[in-house]
């Protein structure tokens, strides 16, 4: 893995988080999330060929939710309601 798409998969995977209202910072400090984990969700996002689509879904849509497609909904849909890992 390149050093780049990971800085790119980390700071896309915040941004998402963000855009749903979750903040994954606070979620690894409340234990919602490992450290483990934590680099699983940066990981599955590094993989994901939905990158360009997700940029573009963030900067149009106000949601509650991520979307379908995304690599990551099932852990951030689970940080929302506070659910543990």
């Amino acid at each position: 893995m390149v050093f780049g798409a990971m800085d790119a998969a980390f700071w896309q995977a915040q941004a998402m988080a963000r855009a749903i209202g979750v903040n994954l910072t606070d979620a690894l400090a409340e234990g919602l999330i490992d450290r483990n984990r934590y680099s699983d969700l940066v990981a599955r996002c590094t993989l994901c060929p939905h990158m360009g689509e997700c940029g573009k879904w963030m900067g149009s849509v106000c949601a509650t939710a991520a979307p379908s497609f995304c690599r990551i909904k099932t852990d951030l849909d689970r940080m929302q309601t506070g659910a543990r890992a």
